[in-house]
């Protein structure tokens, strides 16, 4: 084991959603918070998601979904491989 940190796919589209709600991370998370019914995610956590070195958890990512009005699918938000690189390509899919 290198003790180097798992690191997965950076997630830009949901920098652009957020651009485009006019929202900064911590809208987005006192948005999803209303949807966990708790104090998660955090501004922080959403940054080191959208960084790629954290991952969202499913049901941090449904709420996020529903926050967002489905601008970013759950599906996106848990494997972000799968997500497209923009909005661009998120209205062709």
């Amino acid at each position: 084991m290198t003790g180097e940190r798992e690191t997965y796919p950076p997630l830009p589209i949901v920098k652009e959603v957020c651009k485009e709600l006019g929202w900064t991370y911590d809208d987005l998370a006192r948005e999803a918070q209303k949807h966990t019914g708790t104090a998660t995610p955090g501004p922080n956590y959403i940054a080191q998601c959208v960084s790629g070195s954290r991952r969202f958890g499913p049901d941090t990512a449904a709420a996020i979904e529903t926050a967002t009005g489905g601008r970013l699918k759950k599906e996106w938000l848990v494997w972000p491989d799968q997500a497209p690189e923009d909005l661009g390509q998120a209205a062709n899919a």
